[in-house]
């Protein structure tokens, strides 16, 4: 019986490599180690498995050859544990194309593959890890990794994958890392995550989930650390980690938050935190109050960014690391915003939109590293405990020789550590400051003399001619001097009779070419004597139209009766902002007491007789 050419040649080789160095069969193109039975063949242009090799070999690397597919080849060297065939050209992993009992590391990643077939896995019992990254894989289908009890790793991002069946995972009981990012996913796949509880790890970042749901990670119960960065989320449901308790490592950079999740503030077991690029304007100092074990803090890119409260850290004794970077809205921080941190170590603030670091702000005695770097730093006197720490302890602070100054104009883009105590000018700051304030409190108390002046003017004022409102509708405003100033009035019409133009009182108010109408607006100048001798005549009761919006917006009349005894003398009071409702019908019954004391005058010849027709009374409101 004839034995095949490949099993005659590997027979024939079986005795040689027992007795002589079996390198000596090694291909051209690869290096292959005798001593730790390792071969590495990488863009050797391979198109098929090199079957030349020890069959003792324990780790075969094949990248960036024209291979096509794995089969069983494989199958000579049983004893190998590590197979590596990325960056090649192989589209598909038929049905037990491998039996490799010993293997344990498995990269086909960088290839095109686009289904894995229900049997693929069928053998590798060992396989501990299986890298599948940057293929074509669009579906998961149930049971295909069934095979894999030992597996702990396993990577499928960068595919096609928008559907993972329920039982996709199934029989994977040992799985501790699972990557899944950057595929097609929409929702994150809850039901498939029911046979994988040992899990430790997940990644789904980069896929266009848009939001958390409830329990979505209920099954994982010893999930350690979660990946849900540039996932376009723009909400996390307030019970979405409900059942990972033990969670300590969480990433949703990079999403759409407005702000803090909910959710986030009760992992009481986080660790490592990062909630930089997202569009969240301020942290308070409830976001963080439960996370009391948190040892890192990422908030890095956040373009909104503009306030963290002063006590946002308060409740996070643990932390070590403080990651602030990039966040070109954030101008300022409270001076005593670390002051709880005993255990910090390194801080990062480079890159915000800082002018001024407060000397409190940072512990610089109990740092190991911090950097400032990139912020529009004003060089003057408020930093003159930076500039000496940095010579101090030149070795200390990161990149501390790249901090430039954004101001003076005169320092821009000098580095603060090449200024001298005198460029820094503090004794000129200083100074400057003294003149600035004293300035500012003396232009302050000469604004105040000022004010108070001209309301006492005004008040004199108001005591002798009163202030005119402005109609607030449509009332054509006039103005009338007096006592050099320039008053507005409001014409509004009356069916009150008025005074005859020759009446010696509607006279003195009237001056004006051709002795016009009595009041009329185009030569009224106030005089306060015959201001005073007409309210006189009509026993101080002006006639006020309540149908006026400057009546209306007014809130009472207020009057005094000069004696007892004589209640029809009335002077005209201050209206005020608060009692119209009470005081308004009151008002109206003076004015019609003025009505009718102005027609008993005329009646009984004091005044002259009205007009047979009522004429228009403009009358002049007052305060």
């Amino acid at each position: 019986m004839k034995l095949p050419l490949v099993s005659l040649f590997v027979v024939g080789l079986a005795p040689l490599t027992q007795s002589t160095r079996w390198s000596t069969f090694c291909p051209a193109r690869c290096h292959c180690n005798d001593v730790d039975y390792t071969v590495s063949c990488a863009d050797a242009g391979f198109e098929v498995v090199p079957l030349t090799l020890n069959p003792m070999i324990k780790e075969i690397t094949l990248p960036r050859n024209n291979i096509v597919s794995i089969d069983s080849a494989f199958g000579v060297y049983a004893h190998m544990e590590a197979l590596d065939v990325s960056f090649n050209k192989i589209a598909k992993l038929g049905s037990k194309g491998l039996e490799l009992k010993e293997l344990r590391r498995l990269d086909i990643s960088y290839n095109l593959i686009t289904m894995v077939e229900k049997d693929a896995f069928e053998g590798l019992e060992s396989l501990t890890h299986l890298i599948l990254k940057k293929n074509s894989i669009a579906e998961l289908t149930s049971n295909v990794f069934t095979p894999l009890h030992k597996l702990k790793v396993l990577d499928l991002s960068h595919n096609k994958i928008s559907s993972v069946s329920s039982g996709a995972f199934h029989g994977l009981t040992n799985l501790e890392r699972l990557v899944l990012r950057s595929n097609a996913l929409r929702h994150i796949p809850s039901d498939s995550f029911t046979y994988i509880s040992t899990l430790r790890a997940l990644d789904l970042g980069s896929n266009a989930l848009s939001m958390v749901e409830e329990s979505a990670f209920y099954h994982l119960n010893q999930l350690e650390e979660l990946l849900l960065d540039q996932c376009a989320l723009s909400q996390i449901h307030a019970d979405a980690f409900v059942g990972v308790a033990s969670l300590k490592k969480l990433n949703v950079q990079n999403n759409n938050l407005l702000v803090f999740p909910r959710a986030i503030s009760r992992l009481t077991e986080l660790e490592e935190l990062n909630v930089g690029g997202n569009l969240m304007p301020k942290i308070s100092t409830n976001d963080l109050k439960h996370l009391r074990k948190l040892k890192r803090l990422h908030l890095t890119r956040s373009e909104n960014l503009e306030r963290i409260e002063e006590d946002v850290f308060r409740h996070t004794p643990e932390l070590e690391e403080l990651w602030m970077e990039f966040n070109m809205q954030l101008e300022h921080l409270p001076s005593t915003l670390l002051n709880h941190l005993r255990q910090l170590r390194k801080v990062s603030l480079r890159g915000n939109d800082l002018k001024y670091i407060h000397p409190e702000l940072l512990p610089v005695d109990q740092l190991e590293s911090f950097d400032v770097t990139k912020n529009p730093l004003v060089c003057n006197c408020s930093l003159t405990w930076l500039w000496r720490h940095m010579a101090q302890k030149p070795h200390a602070y990161h990149n501390s020789s790249a901090v430039r100054c954004h101001g003076p104009p005169h320092l821009h883009m000098d580095f603060l550590k090449s200024l001298s105590d005198v460029q820094l000018n503090c004794e000129g700051e200083s100074g400057r400051g003294i003149l600035a304030v004293t300035f500012t409190s003396l232009a302050v108390f000469v604004l105040v003399s000022v004010v108070l002046f001209l309301t006492w003017r005004r008040r004199i004022s108001d005591a002798r001619t009163g202030t005119i409102i402005k109609d607030l509708d449509t009332s054509p405003v006039k103005y009338a001097s007096y006592d050099n100033h320039k008053y507005p009035y409001i014409i509004q019409p009356h069916a009150y009779t008025t005074l005859q133009a020759h009446h010696p009182i509607a006279q003195a108010l009237s001056v004006g070419p051709g002795n016009g109408l009595p009041l009329e607006p185009s030569y009224a100048t106030l005089n306060p004597n015959a201001l005073q001798s007409y309210l006189m005549s009509l026993n101080g009761a002006l006639p006020v139209d309540t149908g006026n919006r400057a009546y209306q917006i007014l809130s009472c009349h207020t009057i005094s009766s000069r004696t007892p005894s004589d209640p029809g003398y009335e002077t005209i009071g201050r209206f005020s902002d608060q009692c119209l409702s009470q005081q308004s019908q009151q008002l109206l019954h003076h004015q019609l007491q003025g009505q009718q004391t102005l027609q008993q005058q005329q009646q009984e010849g004091q005044l002259p007789k009205h007009q047979s027709q009522p004429s228009t009374y403009h009358s002049l409101i007052y305060v």
